[in-house]
Order: C-alpha cells, then structure tokens, then sequence
C-alpha cells in the first residue's frame, strides 16, 4: 500500500513588477513624447476635469463609474479611511415628484468621475496622439526603479491575494499465488484526488498617485467653513487600485481498478507428461 497527502497554502510572488503610473506624475509636461509627464499636476476636484478627463490632460483617466462606491483603505492599518460613492439617478425626484430612471440627468448635476488617476501608458499614447498611436504597438510599462517600490522584497499584494493546492493519493495493490507461483491473481485500486485553486483582490497592480487636492464634496472656493474637512490628506501620496478581485480553483477525482490473472506454462511438466525429460 502505498499513501500520499499534501496540503500547500501560499501567497507566491507575481512575475512582472506593478505596472508604473506614478513615475509620469513627476516627469515634465511634454504630451508630444513618450517620456512626458504631468509636472506634479494638481487638481483641485473632479468637477474641473468634467465628463472626459482625458480631453483635460492625455495622461489622466477615471477610475469605477457613479454607480460603484470606492472604499479607501490604508495599507499599513487595513483600516477603510473613506468611502467614495457617484450620483444615484434610479428614484430621484424631479420637478413634479415623479421618480427618474438610470438614463435621466438631475437638475444642476455637476458631472465628474468618482475618483481621477493617472491612466495606463497605452492609453496615454493614444490620447496624446503620439507617433503611429492608431496602430495600437504601444504597451503598458513596469515600475522599473525598484527604490519607488521594492519589488524584489516585497509583495504587491500582500495577504490580499493566496493560493492553495491539496491532494490525497493511495494505491492498493493485493497479489496471491499457487502451486509454486505457477498461478496468480492481482487486484490494484488507484485513487487521486487534487484541488487547486486562489483568489486575489487585485488583478493587474499597477502603482498610482493620488492628484485630487480635495475630496469630491469641495463646492468653490478655499477651504473655509464651507467646504470644511474637504482637503485630501492623501493628496500626492502613492496607491494601488484593487477590486472587485477575482478566484478559481480546480478539482479532480481519478479512479482506477484493474484485475488480473496470470499463470507459467513450464515445458518440464510437458515433457514428463511424455516421458521425457531434459
């Protein structure tokens, strides 16, 4: 008999480093080269970039939509620090108090995505209209400078992502034989069962800047009593977009069972048997 039983949990390294879209915040604005960036720009809220931030500057992009809330969470702590959520069209009233759909705009509605970042490299190239941008070669860049991030140490994801694989393997093997092993029989049973599987809060890292000066409810004007405790404390400060994450696993059951006979014809018996003998 043989029996073999394994059960591995890990949180192994990604292949790649983080995709890099916090180097370009601090190289200088040139939106006619591949190395140009944004001069650290500041945006003072959303609703400066309006409905298309890419139109406002090729390098910035928006992240979710008004439908999905963004949880802000901290990476040290793991504490959520804040929740950002768009406009609700579905049941608000208008003028006569009749409850409006997905598809209809509120009266005064400021539009702006939930929450502005800097876009990939790829979209920044064809924003930019940069040299044979309509051919669709540009890629994608790591993070290459590993003093940004220490890829080489440190994992991406931290405990938000995991990994697992389980097995259990027997083998059953019975052997009887006759008459000075001239005759035998053999039953063999095979069983393997694995899974395998893992899940991971983010799907593709990439290393962002935070570039809003204020939080989405900033009306006009400085922070005074108006628009009090609008100012983001995380303002310049590095992050990782996350969600909504994704898992797979696998499973199999491997069954075997076989029978046999098997026996030895000796010429000796058949030559007795005759009279002869060698």
């Amino acid at each position: 008999m043989k029996f073999e039983n394994g059960d591995i949990k890990a949180d192994r390294p990604r292949s790649l480093p983080p995709y890099d879209s916090i180097t370009p915040w601090f190289a200088p604005v040139n939106t006619a080269s591949q190395d140009g960036g944004l001069g650290k720009l500041a945006v003072p809220n959303g609703y400066v970039l309006g409905s298309s931030a890419s139109t406002f500057f090729p390098w910035l992009g928006g992240y979710a939509n008004q439908q999905q809330p963004i949880w802000f969470i901290d990476g040290a702590s793991g504490q959520n620090q804040r929740i950002y959520g768009g406009y609700v069209n579905t049941g608000a009233l208008n003028a006569a108090g009749v409850a409006q759909g997905s598809g209809v705009s509120l009266v005064g509605q400021k539009y702006a995505d939930v929450f502005s970042d800097l876009t990939s490299f790829s979209n920044y190239a064809l924003n930019a209209h940069l040299p044979n941008y309509q051919y669709g070669q540009y890629r994608d860049r790591s993070l290459l400078d590993s003093s940004v991030y220490n890829f080489y140490d440190n994992l991406i994801d931290g405990p938000t992502a995991s990994q697992f694989e389980k097995w259990t393997t027997y083998n059953l093997d019975l052997s009887q034989t006759f008459w000075d092993d001239r005759l035998g029989a053999e039953l063999t049973y095979d069983r393997q069962k694995y899974k395998s599987g893992g899940d991971s809060l983010i799907s593709n890292p990439t290393l962002n800047v935070d570039i809003l000066q204020n939080f989405q409810d900033y009306v006009v004007g400085p922070n005074d009593s108006s628009n009090s405790a609008v100012s983001n404390p995380n303002f310049g400060r590095p992050f990782i977009p996350g969600g909504p994450g994704y898992g797979s696993s696998y499973q199999s059951d491997r069954k075997n069972e076989r029978a046999s006979l098997f026996g030895e014809v000796r010429a000796e018996v058949w030559q007795e048997k005759q009279g002869r003998r060698p």
